[in-house]
């Protein structure tokens, strides 16, 4: 505040770079403009300084204004994955309460004031906010601020910045494994500095866990640090979201499966959390589930949100009531809680109440690890009929095989939902682009509930015991007893 006016105080990123020029100019051009605009924006704006002018201030006393744990802090958006996105509202406490946290003498986690983390600037994320800049800070990190965010560059963040620690949507993690695979421009290409690769924002299916692990090893990650092939860099993986905060995580969940418990159950080791975090799952009639049931995940802890801004109805929507009238923060996922209190979180509520959850299909499809990359199930409904289309993405190399791996399907759905509710699922193989990718870095849910059933669906129709047919939707929805004799007698 100068002569009772609010001044803004702009920084160009264009400070940081070498003589003020972009030293990766080739790469960057086509993702972002490293040019100064202050003097621009000084002609459209009133009362902005830029850095120089504000350090020539003459020195004045002034009052040091008394700021609160409980003040307002940050507004940032929430992906709009799922809906419009809303302003979310965190104070002062969540970032500093977060990051005493993250304390070694708190958490018993390995010190992290060595490391290099990588922050891409998307403003809108108060996850990003948090957990790559405000945490590395206060742990005393060298942050590297990257305002490129976008899922074909990641790989030429993580080569130009070579963070330790980097954190980002497995959509980001899966094209960037791709182009080290398949584009001869990242032949050879390594990651040795990479120590902590986390995904976060969406549940890290098993076979996308499997082919990023592989290719990490392949890539030498954390060879810097720990030789090959003794390094044990896999996947970590971390949940939240941008109201409650990143509060649940698992370093290096592949090496914890291999505890004889996890491996004779054929499951995922589930997330942690901080002692600060309390957290629950609610059955609809908010009781508490047992253990390993399904229920509603629900959190309290200092990260929580203050409120939406300007937008009470769905702030008060947001905190819930378990049966004994407890408020909670709600994370809208299902999730289960085991005897050990890990998370393991199976996908987002669907607004659409239905008998079968899109993440019951998910988990039943990607069984097949070894042939099976991705898969994003979305219910649609078609002339009244409710339907689920199952987007499905084989591993790299295993497009070839794509017909058996869509029968096998077939029988797998048939055999854990029944012939009546199998028959409203169906399978739409993607392209070698894979499942699309939205803004946020997530998958692109609206997007493929957009599309609906396309063409590019298709179901298996058993012919006889070992034998299937494919028919593509419209075969498939005008098919009845005479018709199916026909189609079958081809």
């Amino acid at each position: 505040i100068i002569d009772d006016d609010i001044t803004k105080i702009i920084f160009s990123l264009t400070d940081s770079l070498p003589n003020g020029k972009d030293p990766y100019i080739e790469l960057d051009k086509d993702y972002y403009d490293f040019t100064n605009k202050i003097s621009e924006i000084k002609k459209n704006t009133k009362n902005v300084m830029d850095i120089n002018e504000f350090e020539n201030l003459p020195l004045i006393s002034y009052e040091k204004p008394k700021i609160t744990l409980d003040d307002e802090f940050s507004i940032t958006f929430s992906s709009g994955s799922t809906n419009e996105p809303k302003s979310i509202v965190h104070t002062v406490k969540s970032f500093v309460a977060m990051g005493r946290w993250h304390d070694t003498n708190i958490s018993h986690s390995p010190n992290m004031s060595w490391m290099t983390v990588l922050a891409e600037i998307y403003v809108h994320s108060n996850t990003g906010l948090i957990c790559c800049i405000s945490d590395g800070l206060l742990q005393g990190c060298k942050v590297a601020l990257e305002p490129i965010h976008n899922h074909d560059f990641f790989i030429n963040s993580l080569l130009i910045n070579k963070p330790h620690y980097a954190i980002e949507s497995r959509s980001f993690w899966l094209n960037t494994m791709k182009k080290l695979e398949n584009n001869p421009a990242y032949k050879n290409t390594k990651f040795p500095f990479l120590m902590v690769p986390f995904s976060v924002g969406e549940p890290l299916a098993p076979g996308e866990e499997k082919y990023l692990n592989k290719m990490l090893r392949k890539a030498r990650a954390g060879s810097d640090k720990i030789p090959i092939p003794i390094s044990p860099i896999t996947m970590s993986v971390a949940g939240g979201s941008c109201e409650n905060g990143g509060i649940f995580f698992i370093l290096f969940r592949a090496l914890h499966n291999k505890i004889p418990s996890k491996l004779l159950k054929k499951s995922l080791y589930g997330m942690e959390s901080y002692e600060t975090v309390e957290y629950a799952t609610l059955r609809e009639n908010g009781e508490f589930c047992n253990n390993n049931e399904i229920g509603r995940l629900v959190a309290n802890s200092i990260c929580t949100m203050k409120e939406y801004q300007d937008n009470p109805e769905a702030t008060k929507a947001f905190f819930i009531h378990d049966i004994d009238g407890k408020e909670w923060a709600d994370c809208n996922v299902f999730a289960s809680i085991d005897r050990h209190n890990s998370i393991d979180i199976k996908g987002r509520i669907s607004e659409n109440h239905c008998e079968v959850q899109p993440y019951e299909i998910m988990e039943i499809i990607q069984k097949d690890t070894k042939n099976i990359l991705s898969c994003e199930v979305i219910k649609t409904e078609r002339n009244g009929k409710n339907y689920f289309v199952a987007h499905i993405e084989p591993q790299p190399k295993k497009y070839h095989k794509i017909i058996p791996i869509l029968i096998s399907c077939e029988k797998r759905c048939q055999k854990f939902f029944g012939k009546e509710l199998s028959e409203q699922i169906l399978f739409a193989p993607t392209t070698k682009k894979g499942i699309p990718i939205a803004v946020s870095g997530k998958r692109a849910t609206k997007e493929l509930e957009k599309q609906g059933i396309t063409e590019n669906c298709v179901k298996p129709i058993q012919t006889s015991k070992n034998n299937f047919i494919i028919l593509n939707f419209k075969e498939y929805e005008h098919s009845n007893e005479n018709y199916k004799e026909k189609v079958l007698s081809k």
